[in-house]
């Protein structure tokens, strides 16, 4: 089959165009992400960001939303304890700390996904989900 040169450039065009149209519809999405993202007022993080976290020095609050019992077998040292089912009621003991760094936590990211929302939808800027909780990653907890 032998093309013209007009169907060789209509051909060529057309790749480009579709090149170029994946590409931007893929910055597209990254960009909308980003933005809900930051939008939500928190992030989901994972056990090694988590950790990163934790080390990084930062002057940041750190949270178990798990049961008392939960926490009294062991939890993240320096973790401050609100049990999930009372999170509502003991919103004041974080109004300190609305503009700082909030990492939750719990056993599987579940109820602390629930706190971040209840944080965001309080004022809270930087709040932090620990989306791999106690029971699928190895934390170093103190009891």
């Amino acid at each position: 089959m032998k093309f013209t040169k007009k169907s060789k450039i209509f051909t060529i065009s057309i790749v480009l165009a579709l090149t170029i149209s994946s590409l931007v519809g893929c910055s597209s999405k990254e960009k909308s992400n980003e933005k809900n993202k930051a939008a939500s007022g928190y992030e989901n993080i994972n056990a090694k960001e988590t950790e990163d976290l934790l080390a990084s020095g930062d002057d940041i609050v750190v949270v178990d939303v798990r049961s008392k019992d939960e926490y009294d077998m062991g939890h993240i040292d320096r973790a401050m304890h609100i049990d999930y089912n009372e999170f509502n009621d003991n919103l004041s003991k974080l109004d300190d700390y609305k503009d700082k760094t909030v990492l939750l936590y719990c056993k599987t990211g579940n109820r602390s996904e629930k706190a971040a929302k209840i944080l965001e939808k309080n004022g809270f800027k930087k709040v932090y989900n620990a989306e791999d909780g106690v029971e699928e990653h190895d934390y170093k907890l103190v009891k």
